[in-house]
């Protein structure tokens, strides 16, 4: 690889140039109207990194009281995508430029693990988040762990294994602002990638749910991956994104004029 050549491409890039395989979709707010959020679609989970850095750049650093108080993290997962310490270099981190959006999207291709399983803790490092709340399905014997970011200040994760201890820690909380990120693959049964039966997909993500109508009011912005491997396959991958659209949205995503399915 020629590192001029490379250099030279990334000078002339648009700035504004999305990752490869990322999809920006603008909603309205669900709840309340006014105002509008950024959903991403990213084929490769470490790409939601993208969108909660614009995010944090656009919104949080912008004001004063969410700079100091920044959104919970809601990501519901087969697998544990939290990372540890080890994963990334806080130097790097430190340095990253996140008002450059070329740079930012460089580094999770190159920088995030490609295994796609530990981009939240340096979002954490960066204060994107407070604190995390993981519904995941692989089982690390752990309910509570801490990372520290790059002021030295604690920032919480609460994992959960079943859903009816999420929705009553998160309903129990005095949680205000929260960015809901989804990876396609839990929608699987187990790592063979059977799907789950329909309706509990369904039951999980529909807007009347006790999930969602505690989100809805608190939603500052999404994330969904794709991660058709992971699914089990592309048909899965499909179906799974299908349902989503069909409960949450009036019509699919990326197309004109979608808006919430309420």
């Amino acid at each position: 690889m020629e590192i001029e050549k490379i250099q030279d491409w990334l000078m002339k890039a648009h700035k504004t140039l999305d990752p490869p395989g990322c999809y920006t979709v603008y909603l309205p707010k669900p709840l309340p109207t006014d105002g509008a959020i950024t959903l991403g679609i990213v084929h490769e989970h470490r790409f939601a990194f993208y969108y909660w850095a614009q995010y944090h750049r656009k919104v949080t650093l912008k004001n004063s009281v969410s700079a100091i108080n920044p959104p919970d993290l809601i990501t519901i997962d087969w697998h544990d995508d939290i990372g540890v310490p080890s994963d990334f270099s806080e130097d790097e981190l430190s340095n990253l430029d996140i008002n450059d959006e070329l740079e930012v999207g460089f580094y999770c291709w190159s920088r995030l693990r490609a295994l796609n399983d530990g981009h939240v803790s340096p979002a954490l490092f960066l204060r994107f988040f407070k604190n995390v709340h993981a519904l995941i399905k692989q089982d690390q014997g752990e309910t509570v762990d801490t990372r520290k970011d790059i002021n030295g200040d604690d920032h919480h994760i609460f994992y959960h294994y079943k859903y009816d201890s999420l929705a009553k820690d998160l309903k129990n909380s005095n949680i205000n602002r929260v960015f809901l990120d989804i990876d396609l693959d839990f929608f699987t049964a187990d790592e063979s990638g059977i799907p789950m039966p329909e309706d509990e997909i369904r039951s999980l993500i529909n807007l009347e749910g006790e999930f969602m109508t505690w989100i809805l009011p608190r939603l500052e912005g999404m994330t969904i991956a794709l991660e058709p491997s992971h699914c089990g396959n592309v048909d899965n991958c499909i179906r799974f994104l299908d349902i989503l659209n069909e409960e949450l949205f009036s019509r699919s995503l990326c197309s004109k004029g979608t808006k919430w399915n309420k």
